[in-house]
């Protein structure tokens, strides 16, 4: 075509690399102990080096072969290929299969009962994508930057199993020293992956998001989905919703029906389809008087390096092209139990920091709950906060106060008597009492609430956010609460 053209240019631009290794050893630490079965079962079928064993404090499990006469000491780096199918099977005959199982501590049969019992734990664990995983996934395709990577993980990670996000934005901003215009930009980001509807704060939000991307945004559905979806939930005839909203009913009900087509749990349609089990992977005890963090090692399956391979190094007769094979695979096997010890270490020092910051917690519950963010606890242990973030995903924690998400431990503040501050936990533990001991006939309004509040706790916080903390607390509006 006339005017077209092609040229040449260069341009520089800074870009962060990651590591395999360091790259595993994140995503071992934010896995959680249920899917980290998963994970080091995936290792050991990938790494013909690698041996299942019963789980075990002592994470290492192998001799070091960066000693002497390994032959490792200059190929400790990463692996740097995948051999085929057909060599793993022949390494797998000509080093034989029963050298994956100490016999010198147990019993042939002991052996192999242990195995059939792994077996069929990893075979009977079912396990579809979570709905995080999957949005993480999305996430890649954006090449965000460091910054806006972030908050989107925060964002993600706040994310409940029906879709909607459930962490405000303002906490979000304070944990990652974001400001509040970045995370709405982020969120909006979010909101724009699969499922459509995702990251919506409330349901109107969730269907208001499907409908814009539907092409839908300036219908009717779409405004009701806005501004009056409350008289929906209310009970309100389709006459007076089409009064309030200018439109003739008989739009309004093809309106409504539309709004009835879309999804409000959009989450739901993803993760796993088998009962959800939450495994505790720290235990909080009270000892000389101080509430201590102790995780729990034995939920940790550790892998093993079999001892014959470390052998067939120091073989002479052993192939060459064998030996580099072996060197690589035990360099990728020693990476992998290495990410598991740093997981276990670094959710150790994570839980140390809150239980520490938070003993009032463990002795009164959730209205002693101190404001904490991820930012103070990564500070304070000289790690940045997305490191903190992904130690606490999908962690879980028993106390004297139940089981407890750990991130859940991560509030922001709001100004109380004397300077102090409380957490929004214990703003919402505080309204919850209010009401639950308020006049059936005449409940508190928000205004109230708000003077109840300063009175009672000494709390101030202006009506505006106690209408937003009542909502997350789950507590109705006062005309939705009065009972004659």
């Amino acid at each position: 075509m006339p005017g077209s053209y092609m040229s040449l240019s260069q341009s520089m631009r800074q870009k962060m690399v990651m590591a395999p290794q360091m790259r595993q050893s994140l995503e071992l630490l934010q896995t959680p102990v249920m899917d980290l079965r998963a994970a080091v079962q995936r290792e050991i079928e990938r790494n013909p080096v690698l041996a299942g064993t019963e789980t075990s404090p002592d994470i290492a499990g192998a001799q070091d072969p960066g000693g002497a006469g390994s032959g490792l000491e200059s190929d400790a780096g990463e692996d740097t290929g995948e051999p085929s199918m057909g060599a793993d099977s022949e390494l797998l005959e000509y080093f034989g299969q029963d050298d994956y199982y100490p016999y010198d501590s147990a019993s042939a049969s002991d052996v192999s009962d242990a195995e059939e019992r792994r077996r069929y734990f990893f075979e009977s664990q079912q396990r579809g994508q979570s709905l995080q995983a999957y949005l993480l996934e999305q996430l890649e395709y954006t090449e965000p930057d460091g910054a806006t990577r972030a908050v989107a993980e925060q964002i993600i990670g706040s994310i409940d199993s029906s879709g909607y996000m459930k962490t405000p934005l303002a906490d979000i901003a304070q944990a990652t020293g974001a400001s509040l215009s970045e995370c709405e930009r982020v969120l909006h980001i979010v909101q724009g992956f699969d499922p459509p509807g995702i990251g919506a704060r409330n349901v109107g939000e969730c269907l208001l998001i499907q409908l814009e991307q539907a092409g839908e945004g300036k219908s009717l559905a779409a405004d009701i989905a806005r501004s009056c979806l409350g008289m929906i939930e209310q009970g309100k005839t389709v006459r007076q919703i089409s009064k309030a909203c200018g439109a003739e009913p008989e739009e309004v009900s093809a309106a409504m029906a539309r709004l009835s087509e879309l999804n409000p749990k959009p989450g739901l349609a993803y993760g796993e389809t088998n009962a959800q089990y939450v495994v505790p992977e720290i235990e909080v005890r009270l000892e000389d008087g101080r509430y201590r963090a102790f995780v729990d090692e034995t939920e940790v399956p550790v892998p093993r390096i079999s001892r014959r391979y470390l052998r067939m190094l120091e073989d002479p007769s052993t192939p060459e092209d064998v030996r580099e094979y072996v060197r690589g695979k035990i360099a990728a096997a020693l990476a992998f139990i290495k990410g598991l010890e740093n997981r276990q270490s670094t959710i150790q020092r994570v839980a140390d920091e809150i239980v520490e910051r938070q003993q009032d917690f463990f002795e009164k519950g959730a209205s002693a709950l101190r404001p904490m963010t991820m930012l103070e606890v990564a500070s304070a242990l000289g790690v940045h906060e997305t490191t903190v973030s992904r130690a606490v995903s999908g962690k879980y924690m028993l106390s004297p106060q139940g089981i407890t998400e750990l991130r859940s431990f991560f509030t922001a503040g709001v100004n109380a008597e004397g300077g102090a501050s409380v957490s929004n936990t214990a703003v919402k533990e505080a309204m919850r009492s209010l009401v639950s001991g308020e006049n059936a006939a005449a409940p508190y309004t928000d205004l109230e609430l708000q003077k109840k509040l300063k009175d009672v706790y000494g709390i101030s916080v202006a009506r505006r956010t106690v209408a937003k903390y009542r909502e997350a607390a789950g507590i109705l509006p006062s005309h939705l609460r009065r009972r004659q």
